[in-house]
């Protein structure tokens, strides 16, 4: 880094000083928010909405893909969605970033080196919304979740409708599993916090 050198290089002085606890001070909000609890991504709509605004639908890929990319059912029928339980919504949506996963990957390996970065970049993004869901599937009884039978809705040809739909599932089927998660984790865990906070006074 070249504020390290800078530091090696020159005798520590006042200025000098104040550069590097602003430095600092920039860096700690960054590890925060990277390390963050996963019951921030559920019960804070901020912290679930940045990990989506960081990925940008844009790169040099051509909207027509190498190949057909699978995509799962992301539509919501709200009747029979009220009617599952809250591990049968979570397996749910855990098995829809899972087929966006093995698309992309697939695509990856066709894909042209302008392209790559980008993919990885997709890659990255899928894989850390299986990583949040898998975790809080396996609340339960601890183990990882197997795959089971994913229910798919065709194929499509270009990348624009891909991430048409992978936006869909981030802003609908989520977020309704975040509402359900919330009224029950996120409210459990603030009374917990608050008679924490009574026992300390």
């Amino acid at each position: 880094m070249s504020w390290m050198v800078a530091l090696q290089s020159h005798p520590p002085s006042a200025p000098l000083g104040l550069l590097l606890l602003l430095l600092i001070g920039a860096t700690v909000p960054h590890l925060l928010q990277v390390h963050a609890r996963p019951a921030d991504f559920w019960c804070d709509t901020n912290t679930r909405l940045s990990l989506m605004l960081n990925f940008k639908d844009e790169g040099n890929c051509p909207d027509v893909l190498p190949s057909p990319f699978l995509v799962p059912c992301v539509g919501l029928n709200l009747l029979e969605w009220e009617n599952k339980t809250l591990q049968e919504k979570k397996a749910e949506v855990l098995e829809d970033f899972q087929v966006f996963q093995d698309g992309i990957w697939h695509v990856g390996n066709q894909s042209n080196l302008e392209c790559q970065a980008w993919v990885e970049t997709f890659k990255h993004n899928v894989l850390q919304f299986v990583k949040i869901v898998s975790r809080v599937h396996k609340q339960n009884d601890g183990s990882t979740p197997p795959r089971t039978p994913t229910q798919t809705c065709g194929e499509k040809n270009k990348l624009s409708e891909v991430l048409k739909i992978y936006r869909k599932l981030t802003r609908g089927k989520l977020e309704y599993l975040a509402t359900d998660i919330r009224e029950t984790d996120c409210i459990y865990n603030r009374k917990r916090s608050l008679r924490q906070e009574d026992v300390s006074w």
